[in-house]
């Protein structure tokens, strides 16, 4: 199960089970396509979620060219330990 919740800020937040295996997080360009823009990313155990034990750490570069619009994406891979667990929270920087 995954629920998109689309925030101002060209991110799009995810909910997923474990058994999904991968959560997928659309990221968009906001106010305009003018020039070229990269943001780098790194995924963080702050929210409860814990790098190693219930995702793979997840560095990496965005880059939109001069004129781009279209959403990019980033994979994490989520571990499934089978254990019943409260909601936990992956984080972004």
């Amino acid at each position: 199960m995954v629920r998109d919740n689309r925030t101002n800020s060209g991110l799009d937040v995810r909910e997923a089970i474990e058994e999904d295996s991968v959560i997928l997080v659309f990221v968009g360009r906001t106010d305009g396509s003018q020039g070229a823009v990269s943001v780098k990313y790194d995924t963080r155990s702050n929210g409860g979620a814990s790098g190693g034990t219930d995702f793979a750490a997840t560095p990496g570069t965005l880059t939109w060219a001069d004129g781009d619009t279209d959403s990019k994406l980033i994979e994490v891979e989520i571990f499934c330990d089978e254990v019943a667990e409260a909601m936990k929270i992956l984080q972004f920087d």
